[in-house]
């Protein structure tokens, strides 16, 4: 279960809807690109979740791996 998990907005490349990265402690950040409304974000929130949810951060596949795998 999630519990703890910090979101941004920051201006990222208009190719880029967010990513996420964790800190020190293993806790993630959601980075959502700002240039996007809030239907966007949200939608990519919930991607991010779900590679949070399946332990994507323990896997030793790149991260085109990763999203190939998500989108599947």
């Amino acid at each position: 279960m999630i519990t703890d998990v910090r979101t941004v907005l920051q201006d990222l490349p208009v190719d880029i809807r967010g990513f996420v990265v964790t800190d020190e402690n293993g806790d993630p950040t959601v980075v959502l690109n700002a240039r996007y409304n809030r239907e966007t974000n949200l939608e990519t929130y919930r991607h991010e979740l779900e590679h949070i949810k399946a332990g994507d951060f323990h896997r030793h596949e790149s991260a085109d791996e990763i999203e190939s795998r998500a989108h599947a």
